[in-house]
């Protein structure tokens, strides 16, 4: 770490900042009184967004055995930047770009799991604009939002769009998919990741994250809510990594077209949480819960069915999606809960225990560098 008296004050100073955000009254985008023009964003914003450079070398080639990284990055004080950590994972040399100049940095903390990582500068930067990671409630699906990154490596530009949904759940890892997104219209590449999406009154509402990358998509874009982004800081500033509960559960509820699917006798219920997989070591491994065993694509989605069925935790029923991630997202290191679930035409009950969730390889987001 770049380590000095100074800059232990700087990080003491950035996590009080965050642990005692006043939030901002809840204003309506298109309210006049916060209202700004899209030039008044960019010029009043985008010097506390950054670009940032990585290089790597992998030794077990030889052919392009260099790695670079391009991404975006913003600005949370004189000595911190926040972007993704598949923007800078592996390198060995990470370069900041503010503008009038380019500071060596090195990564102070991260978190896989969400593709968040915070970057310790060599020196202080000048900045004229620090956010306030407060949250917003008041996001709505169609109201007007715009993104300020380095697409592709290039000169900083910003690109404008709206929220086109909102709570949006990407399944690339059991963390990830017990998390909301924002989906926007505004034009992302690589490159923008890190960079940050605002509302029309110039708050900060979500940090760039990636862009669909399936060959018919248009205009999908996704980012990770500012209220997401400022407990992961406070967590990340003050112990240096995030600390979850592993329950190591992926799967999705149960339906009657499921059901029918699953050639079972009896047949399976209609309702509950279907386990597709369950992660070696963790808790509903340790607790015996079984994934599937039949792989199927439907569309362009995947499922692997023939896993057991969860019907309800501590005695509470599971009958919907957002009350199935109610309770993964209370789960504590520690806690201990009941289980009830389906097996070939059984019930039967099993108590898991949490323990700490370690980092995987697959926690890697294959976003764009």
């Amino acid at each position: 770490m770049f380590g000095s008296v100074s800059r232990d004050l700087a990080c003491a100073i950035a996590l009080a900042s965050l642990v005692n955000l006043i939030p901002a009254p809840p204003l309506a985008a298109s309210e006049p009184d916060c209202a700004m023009t899209p030039p008044e964003i960019y010029d009043t914003l985008s010097t506390s967004i950054v670009q940032v450079v990585s290089f790597g070398v992998d030794p077990h080639r030889v052919a392009a055995r260099v790695r670079a990284g391009t991404g975006s990055g913003v600005v949370l004080g004189e000595l911190y930047v926040i972007t993704n950590y598949h923007v800078v994972h592996g390198s060995e040399m990470i370069l900041v770009n503010y503008g009038s100049g380019v500071l060596s940095a090195e990564v102070f903390a991260m978190d896989p799991a969400l593709d968040v990582a915070i970057l310790e500068l060599e020196d202080f930067m000048p900045y004229e604009y620090e956010f306030d990671l407060a949250s917003y409630p008041d996001l709505k699906v169609g109201q007007m939002v715009h993104a300020i990154a380095f697409p592709l490596g290039l000169r900083q530009s910003m690109s404008s769009g709206i929220i086109s949904a909102l709570d949006i759940k990407i399944p690339l890892n059991t963390i990830s998919w017990t998390t909301q997104y924002i989906q926007t219209d505004a034009a992302i590449s690589p490159g923008s990741s890190g960079g940050g999406l605002f509302d029309s009154c110039g708050r900060l509402v979500g940090l760039i994250t990636l862009r669909s990358n399936h060959p018919q998509a248009e205009n999908i874009g996704y980012a990770l809510p500012v209220n997401t982004v400022k407990d992961l800081v406070v967590e990340l500033m003050d112990s240096g990594k995030v600390t979850r509960a592993w329950h190591g559960l992926y799967g999705q509820m149960m339906s009657p077209l499921l059901a029918r699917m699953m050639p079972r006798t009896p047949p399976p219920p209609e309702t509950g949480f279907l386990v597709e997989t369950v992660e070696p070591g963790s808790a509903a491994d340790v607790a015996g819960l079984r994934g599937g065993y039949f792989p199927v694509l439907w569309g362009n989605a995947e499922m692997v069915l023939g896993g057991d069925i969860i019907l309800e935790v501590d005695g509470e029923a599971v009958t919907s999606l957002d009350l199935a991630l109610d309770i993964v997202r209370s789960l504590e290191v520690g806690d201990s809960v009941s289980v009830t679930y389906w097996r070939d035409g059984e019930i039967h009950e099993t108590v898991a225990t949490l323990p700490e969730r370690p980092a995987h390889p697959a926690d890697l987001w294959p976003g764009p560098r």
